[in-house]
C-alpha cells in the first residue's frame, strides 16, 4: 500500500499532465480473457461507458482494479501513471459476484430453452 502511494504521488504530475492536455490515453482493459484497448481523454465516467459499450456489460455490475486495488475516480490518476509515462496501462475488469450469478443463470435458462426446442422439434 506505502509502495502504491509512493508511486501515486510520483506519478501524479504525468498522468495530470496528459489528462490535462487532452492527450488520448491508451487503457488496456481486460475481462474474461478479453483484452481491449480503448483511448481516454475524460474521467472515470468516460471509461465506464468505454468497457460497457466494448465489453457488454450492464452500468454498476463491474469494479476497475490494477495492481494496487480498486480503481475509483478519486485515484484515477494513479491508474493512469503508466499511460501517461509511455506505458501500457491496464486495468482489470471485475464483474460482482451477483451479476456473474445472473449471467450464469440466463445461460443455463437458454441452454434449457434450447433443449426444450430440439426435443419439440424431435416429437413432430
Amino acid at each position: 500500500a506505502l509502495i502504491c502511494k509512493i508511486l501515486a504521488l510520483v506519478f501524479f504530475f504525468a498522468a495530470a499532465m496528459a489528462v490535462m492536455s487532452a492527450e488520448p490515453l491508451h487503457v488496456v482493459l481486460t475481462f474474461e480473457g478479453k483484452r481491449v484497448e480503448v483511448e481516454l481523454t475524460g474521467g472515470i465516467e468516460e471509461l465506464q461507458q468505454k468497457a460497457e459499450a466494448e465489453l457488454g456489460l450492464l452500468p454498476s455490475s463491474y469494479g476497475f482494479f490494477d495492481m494496487c486495488g480498486k480503481v475509483e475516480s478519486s485515484n484515477l490518476h494513479r491508474a493512469l501513471r503508466a499511460a501517461a509515462a509511455g506505458d501500457e496501462c491496464v486495468l482489470e475488469v471485475r464483474e460482482r459476484l451477483e451479476w456473474q450469478r445472473i449471467r450464469a443463470l440466463e445461460a443455463r435458462i437458454e441452454s434449457m430453452a434450447v433443449a426444450q426446442e430440439q426435443q419439440q422439434q424431435q416429437q413432430q
